[in-house]
């Protein structure tokens, strides 16, 4: 979700959502099992590359990894891609900070308010922005994979039509998926898209139409979905926002609801990221509060770390973060999350 857009996003929600939360009680992460650290950023907004805290990002949101451990992250305010190496080094992948649209090398590339990033197995990262899929490969060539024009057609790469797009990820058999807001912005009803290696472009659930429904497909509704991950058995896992709910997608598109998060109108989750175990792990985002959860395969949430607003880093059970978005796991099980208020990368690792 864009810089502009998020907070307007939570206002709607007030007026649209009116039921209340069945939250199951998360129970506090013991101190000792997590440490939340600062990989990268400086709490201030800016462009800078460099190491650790030296580096400064304007509103980092969607973020990624690769299985060589670098990290990517999508950095709103300055319309590039940054890499984030595992010992902390920040570089620019892509994007020369000017907004635009333009293919080409990594400092002749333009970039229009990226949303989020996902990577697949030989280093690409894709990014969606507005109505279109980018590709970055791991020297820094930016090209269109799909999109440009607004509305809603399946079919192969050249002729594919998306709305707004909100999010986006991988699975094992590098099959792309994206949420798309279909373009309908005083709806926030969604479609999850589906795009195959093969370059088939599909829709996996969803209709468009704001609600809350589970089912079969295109029966399916959602209400300002903005967050998608996959796990390992290749099932679709979605951060429902405006219905306070984790959603289940399988292969076949049956949509089920996994968790409920959120305690307010105005908290809800915003991104997810699957572990090997089947863990999901979420972010709630909400007013002056951002915590981080873990979702079994059963349904049951534990609290890892965060709270009310703030910045401390530490065990989980005391570090603050003051408005997270996006969440990341690497192969070793350490997560990575955004911190798009305080433009600060955290990583929070098991002890």
């Amino acid at each position: 979700m864009n810089r502009l857009l998020f907070p307007m996003l939570m206002a709607v929600s007030i007026i649209i959502i009116f039921f209340s939360s069945c939250t199951k009680p998360g129970k506090p992460a013991e101190p000792e099992n997590y440490i939340v650290t600062t990989l990268a950023g400086k709490g201030v907004d800016g462009f800078a590359d460099g190491s650790g805290i030296t580096a400064i990002f304007y509103g980092p949101k969607g973020i990624a990894t690769d299985v060589q451990g670098n990290i990517y992250v999508a950095d709103v305010g300055n319309n590039r891609i940054r890499k984030i190496s595992a010992s902390g080094t920040v570089s620019t992948l892509a994007g020369n900070g000017r907004f635009g649209y333009v293919d080409g090398s990594n400092s002749v590339a333009q970039l229009t308010g990226p949303d989020d990033v996902a990577t697949d197995a030989l280093g690409n990262v894709y990014v969606t922005e507005s109505n279109r899929i980018r590709k970055i490969t791991p020297a820094g060539e930016a090209s269109t994979l799909t999109g440009g024009i607004t509305g809603h057609v399946d079919g192969d790469l050249s002729t594919a039509q998306f709305g707004l797009l909100a999010g986006i990820t991988t699975d094992a058999q590098n099959n792309i998926y994206v949420i798309d807001w279909g373009g309908n912005s005083p709806n926030f009803g969604a479609r999850i898209r589906k795009i195959t290696p093969a370059g088939i472009v599909s829709t996996l659930a969803g209709n468009d139409i704001a609600g809350y429904i589970d089912g079969n497909g295109t029966a399916a509704q959602f209400l300002n979905p903005t967050g998608i991950t996959t796990d390992p058995q290749g099932n679709v896992y979605v951060a429902d926002y405006g219905n306070r709910r984790v959603r289940k997608i399988t292969a076949a598109g049956v949509v089920s609801t996994l968790a409920s998060i959120g305690s307010s109108p105005i908290s809800g989750p915003s991104d997810v990221a699957a572990d090997s175990q089947g863990n999901i792990y979420v972010i709630q985002s909400g007013l002056n509060q951002s915590s981080i959860y873990m979702i079994t395969a059963s349904g049951t949430s534990t609290v890892v770390a965060g709270s009310t607003g703030g910045y401390a880093d530490g065990p989980g059970s005391t570090a603050l973060f003051k408005g997270l978005l996006g969440i990341a796991l690497d192969a070793q099980g350490n997560i990575y999350v955004s911190d798009y208020t305080d433009s600060r990368i955290r990583k929070i690792s098991k002890l």
